[in-house]
């Protein structure tokens, strides 16, 4: 499969959008594998430690307290009942009908989930259906791939996301200009930023010149370390279930390619993508 797939090339036609269905996996692996050095493995054995150290966190807070059922309750009512379900098959529209025993029987499982830190093998498994981008050629870079994840996993992944982004906010770990990723904020508001920049240098005396600087990163979210952000997440205050339950969220992500119905070559990813994310 990699020989053919690097006979193709991502720039040559595919034949077939069933040919694309089989070759997208490998290519899409190929796109997220990092390579690593010797000096590597000092940030992944401290990563390590870092989890050990948070094995042992017992300190009475938002990392460790047990999910509520109000929590629950309002991931439940964000959820999209339309959107289509995750190779578990549960229907947002289901779990929005369920009863309160049947939604306090759910928090028992994710509290589980949230303190032993691990997540079930199939919430971390996506299907990806491939949609050819209008006016391209069929080649890999051309398909779209729409991601299809576990209801279940999103609604669990909701409640830990505004926990998280909550106590960020709270202590002012987030940059006042951090706009991605921020509720009531946009890339709009950064191109007030720089345009107010812009003017405040022309009307001063004397005049300031404003500097940007732009950058484009390929694969940005398939190429996250994920040692270096635990570390990272660790060093932000970010600790105990929380820590343990994301490391765990970005392990061993696997997908499968869906074409007229049948499931195509299973792929061990490796870790999160960005179509795998709220």
């Amino acid at each position: 499969m990699g020989r053919l797939l690097r006979q193709i090339g991502p720039q040559k036609r595919l034949p077939t959008l069933e040919q694309a269905a089989n070759l997208l996996p490998t290519h899409y692996k190929q796109a997220s594998k990092l390579s690593f050095q010797n000096s590597d493995k000092k940030q992944k054995k401290a990563c390590k430690q870092v989890l050990q150290q948070n094995k042992s966190y017992t300190q009475k807070d938002i990392f460790t307290d047990e999910l509520t059922l109000e929590e629950l309750e309002c991931a439940i009512q964000k959820l999209d009942a339309n959107k289509s379900p995750g190779i578990d098959l549960i229907f947002g529209s289901m779990i929005k009908h369920f009863g309160i025993c049947t939604r306090r029987t759910l928090l028992r499982i994710f509290n589980l989930s949230w303190k032993s830190g691990k997540l079930p093998t199939l919430l971390k498994k996506s299907i990806i259906i491939p949609i050819l981008k209008p006016g391209k050629d069929a080649c890999c870079k051309s398909y779209h791939p729409i991601s299809l994840t576990s209801t279940l996993c999103k609604l669990m992944e909701r409640i830990i996301h505004a926990r998280i982004m909550r106590w960020l906010i709270e202590h002012n770990v987030l940059h006042f200009y951090q706009t991605a990723f921020r509720a009531g904020h946009s890339t709009v508001d950064q191109l007030f930023y720089l345009v107010q920049s812009i003017i405040d240098g022309l009307e001063g005396r004397p005049h300031t010149k404003t500097t940007a600087v732009f950058l484009d990163l390929s694969a940005a979210f398939e190429r996250v370390w994920r040692h270096k952000l635990i570390e990272v997440l660790h060093r932000s205050g970010i600790k105990g279930n929380s820590l343990l339950w994301i490391n765990d969220f970005l392990r061993h992500r696997k997908f499968v390619v869906r074409f007229n119905g049948s499931f195509r070559s299973h792929i061990d990813l490796g870790l999160v993508s960005r179509r795998d994310l709220l």
